[in-house]
C-alpha cells in the first residue's frame, strides 16, 4: 500500500482577499464577516483550522468559482477566535507554510483548492549567516511591544517575518512568497527594506 503524500493538501478551504500574503511564522489578524467565510470558519473550527490564504490576481482571467487568485498562497493555522454577537468572527491565523494551489469543487459557499506544500531551497550557509543578525534586528523592531522572537530562528523564516512587515507592492510580495531560495528571499528582503528607509529620508 503506497503511504499519502503528506505534502499535498486537497480540497482546503480558500479564502481569497485583495493585497493579502501569509508568510510562514507570521500571524494575521482577520475580521470575518461574509456569509460563506462565517461558514468556512465555523467549519474549520471543529477540524485541524486550517486554510489557504490567497492573495487575488486582478491581472488574472476570472474563474466560474470567482475572481482570480495567485498561484502560490500561505497555508494559515486558526490559533486564536472570537465569536461577536452578531455572528461575525475575529480570528488570527498563523503561516505556517507556502502552497502553490490550484481550484478544487467545493460543496460549501466557500471556494476550495488543492495544494502541494512547497520547502524551501537550501541557500549559501555562509552567507545566510552573515545576513541572520540585520534580518533579526529588522525583524524585532516591528514586533509589536511585549513581543520577543524566539532563539535559533533561521534565516528563512526570519526574511518570511520581515516580508510580512514591510509595506511593499504586491508583485514584491508575491514574488517573496514564491521564492524558495532561502539565500535569494534573505538578500531581497534588506535590500528592499534599505530602499524603504532610503524613500523615507528622501
Amino acid at each position: 500500500m503506497t503511504a499519502p503524500d503528506l505534502r499535498r493538501i486537497t480540497g482546503l478551504p480558500l479564502f481569497p482577499l485583495p493585497d493579502a500574503f501569509l508568510f510562514p511564522g507570521a500571524l494575521v489578524p482577520l475580521h470575518v464577516f461574509e456569509p460563506r467565510y462565517l461558514q468556512m470558519v465555523g467549519d474549520l473550527l471543529d477540524t485541524a483550522g486550517r486554510l489557504a490564504l490567497g492573495c487575488l490576481d486582478p491581472a488574472g482571467t476570472p474563474r466560474r468559482e470567482g475572481p482570480a487568485v495567485l498561484p502560490v498562497a500561505g497555508l494559515g493555522e486558526i490559533v486564536s477566535h472570537r465569536r461577536l454577537d452578531d455572528g461575525r468572527y475575529l480570528i488570527w491565523l498563523l503561516g505556517l507554510d507556502r502552497l502553490r494551489i490550484e481550484e478544487a469543487p467545493s460543496d460549501r459557499l466557500y471556494r476550495r483548492v488543492h495544494a502541494a506544500v512547497l520547502d524551501d531551497e537550501p541557500g549559501e550557509p555562509a552567507r545566510d549567516a552573515a545576513l541572520a543578525p540585520r534580518l533579526r534586528d529588522a525583524v524585532a523592531a516591528r514586533m509589536l511591544p511585549g513581543v520577543q522572537l524566539s532563539d535559533g530562528l533561521d534565516t528563512g523564516l526570519l526574511a518570511d517575518l520581515l516580508f510580512q512587515h514591510l509595506p511593499l507592492s504586491r508583485e514584491r510580495k508575491a514574488w517573496a512568497l514564491a521564492e524558495r531560495h532561502v539565500t535569494r528571499r534573505a538578500e531581497a528582503a534588506l535590500t528592499w527594506l534599505d530602499g524603504l528607509a532610503d524613500a523615507a529620508e528622501a
